[in-house]
């Protein structure tokens, strides 16, 4: 069963489209063009429905996911979930609110070239211990500590608070190729959505899979879920991996690892289908998506 137009995917759709009502279909140019041929997005099928697909799904179920990120096969390798936090600032007259974020895992910053302000990102330690540590954005900085020199204060969330261990520059990738998913099935064209703002708060992987259960906005299940909350072990692909393959050695070796596991999730009856897997760099993942 498809949930891409139910819940959390019906979010996802609305928060990318409702800044561009118009249904514009916007074209980019490379967005990481001194290392693009190397960064690479893989797929594989661990769905178990009667319908063998085509092409395998966009994003991974978490058990896949997580697999492929600890197996270290790549020279970086980064987990991606999307979904609104609310942000309870302190002082006198503040208001919550709602900002985009998203949960990865420490690879992203160096693997994207992300550009820091103020301190760094969190540790590959981190991302294990599950350690309440955040990195947010320049304009985020701004509204809430003025623009000063926030690493080591305390962001509070609805579900705990975390400490910043990174302030980011300002950093604006046109498009936000790490969200491109999806656009391939775009029957209006409208690719508009992958021009909004970047992400205002970058958490762990696993520590968002706590503070930020339930909101993740993105995701279609191939059976009923028992659980919209918390997806871990639910029949839904929800979360992105990029990977990081500096060598075309590697990528054929990263490539045949694919069918591997696939081959190896099959033999224990957790996949059902013939491996299906795709391994697109960069440009040929924006291009699939339309974006390019």
């Amino acid at each position: 069963m498809d949930q891409r137009a139910d819940g959390a995917g019906d979010r996802a759709r609305h928060r990318r489209l409702h800044h561009h009502a118009d249904g514009v279909s916007l074209l980019s140019g490379d967005p990481l063009p001194q290392k693009s041929s190397r960064i690479f997005y893989p797929q594989v099928d661990p769905e178990t429905s009667a319908q063998v697909r085509r092409d395998p799904p966009d994003m991974m179920d978490y058990t896949s996911a997580v697999d492929l990120w600890k197996s270290g096969r790549a020279d970086r390798q980064a987990m991606i979930a999307s979904g609104p936090l609310e942000i309870l600032p302190t002082g006198a007259r503040r208001m919550a609110f709602d900002t985009d974020s998203i949960s990865t895992t420490h690879d992203f910053f160096p693997m994207f070239d992300v550009p820091f302000q103020y301190g760094g990102p969190w540790s590959a330690a981190d991302d294990t211990a599950r350690a309440q540590v955040a990195v947010i954005s320049r304009s985020l900085n701004e509204r809430l500590f003025g623009g000063a020199n926030s690493v080591g204060r305390m962001l509070p969330l609805t579900h705990g608070a975390v400490r910043i261990v990174g302030v980011l520059k300002h950093w604006r990738p046109a498009p936000l190729f790490f969200e491109v998913a999806g656009g391939h099935y775009f029957t209006n064209g409208d690719t508009s959505g992958y021009y909004v703002h970047a992400p205002q708060v970058y958490l762990p992987f696993f520590t968002g899979m706590r503070l930020d259960a339930g909101n993740f906005q993105w995701f279609t299940c191939w059976a009923m879920p028992t659980d919209t909350v918390n997806l871990e072990h639910q029949p839904c692909d929800w979360v992105s991996l990029w990977v990081q393959l500096d060598t075309a050695a590697q990528v054929k070796a990263y490539r045949r690892y694919l069918v591997d596991y696939s081959d190896q999730q099959r033999a224990l009856g957790r996949y059902t289908h013939p491996a299906n897997v795709r391994l697109m760099d960069l440009m040929q993942w924006l291009a699939y998506n339309r974006v390019v």
